[in-house]
């Protein structure tokens, strides 16, 4: 996610329904982290479209609340948009620590009761160049084709439609300790983007324990666990510490926030012994 880079085929396998490969490049002597999702029916959809110059309808089966999309045929940003921001609140960039682009400078996005629709307008159509191809990521807060509860879709998977697996949120920093506890459920993976200042994209997850900071848009190490960062996974979100790129006064921020499986377990699958935190109903780990 650092960089611009067009898509590059590593001659690796495709992934099974318990491994993933890697190839010959990765370091073996250092200690990887993946974030791994499956698409579920009526909760989260992966694909890709073709650009037009012009907008462009994709249909994912229900309403997102996030939407990642990023360019395989040359060297653009990664966007993401989210509800909890809406439309106006502009793309945020996982391969830089910018604020988030207005719709003047980039494509705008609506978010459709069944997909979403980008836009045109911007002074750079980057998710809609004619002749590119773009991947997306889609998740929905509640499952199910229009945030249905009676959805059969939802139903037929077992999913629950109190947004229990997803949600995006936003808050304001106080330069001190907060808890945001908006969620319905205890998060295993937040990543984290303040909204009105250069500060980089912050992402926590439960495997590797509260505190120890991975940044989408740098090639940086893992940070150290400390009590300034995110402090806790808590029952209904999560608490954070007095670190500027999580919680400043004067700043606001989003928190993308998805669901595993809780403390994670030791998992022999595949030739690498790893440590893993699995959430297979709503297809994350």
């Amino acid at each position: 996610l650092n960089n611009t880079d067009a898509f590059v085929n590593a001659s690796v396998s495709a992934p099974t329904s318990s491994v993933f490969s890697v190839d010959g490049n990765s370091n073996a002597s250092t200690t990887h982290i993946a974030y791994c999702w499956s698409e579920v029916a009526g909760f989260s959809k992966f694909g890709s479209y073709s650009g037009t110059g012009s907008a462009v309808t994709v249909t994912t089966g229900f309403k997102p609340r996030y939407i990642l999309v990023r360019s395989t045929s040359s060297g653009r940003d990664w966007l993401v948009w989210d509800a909890a921001r809406g439309p106006s609140g502009g793309a945020l960039q996982p391969n830089t620590s910018n604020t988030a682009y207005s719709d003047s400078t980039y494509n705008g996005i609506s978010f459709n009761s069944d997909g979403f629709t980008i836009m045109t307008g911007g002074s750079t159509p980057n998710m809609s160049a004619a002749g590119e191809t773009y991947i997306y990521a889609a998740f929905a807060d509640r499952p199910g084709n229009n945030w249905d509860v009676n959805n059969l879709v939802a139903e037929a998977a077992g999913l629950s439609t109190a947004n229990q697996g997803f949600n995006a949120v936003t808050y304001s920093g106080n330069s001190g300790t907060q808890s945001i506890s908006s969620l319905n459920f205890q998060p295993d993976f937040v990543w984290i983007k303040n909204r009105n200042g250069g500060h980089n994209h912050m992402l926590f997850d439960v495997v590797r324990g509260a505190g120890a900071d991975l940044q989408s848009n740098s090639t940086a190490s893992e940070g150290a666990a400390g009590s300034n960062d995110l402090t806790s996974f808590d029952s209904n979100g999560f608490s954070l510490g007095s670190n500027n790129a999580v919680n400043q006064s004067g700043r606001t921020y989003v928190g993308w926030a998805w669901k595993a499986g809780g403390a994670a377990v030791s998992n022999t699958d595949g030739t690498i012994a790893s440590q893993v935190s699995a959430n297979t109903t709503y297809g994350f780990s």
